[in-house]
């Protein structure tokens, strides 16, 4: 998994129609964007981990973001925008 395949990834989530409908409208001051970069990272990391492989990136992720989910902190902890 390259940096360019995680980016293209993050923007893919950020810019999906899904993601507007369903997901309140919250400050986007950071939030999204610091949990993605959590998420590229840990999905780097297990991919290091497991000797790189090619062809399991979507794995590496996924993983990555549960972990960071479960991490997360509850949505009524975030400001709604007005």
């Amino acid at each position: 998994m390259t940096d360019r395949d995680l980016a293209r990834a993050i923007r893919e989530i950020q810019n999906s129609p899904l993601v507007e409908h369903t997901a309140p409208k919250l400050k986007r001051s950071n939030i999204m964007d610091t949990t993605a970069e959590r998420v590229r990272q840990r999905a780097y990391e297990l991919w290091e981990q497991s000797g790189k492989p090619e062809g399991s990136d979507m794995d590496f992720w996924l993983q990555a973001e549960r972990e960071i989910g479960d991490n997360a902190p509850p949505l009524d902890e975030v400001t709604p925008q007005g």
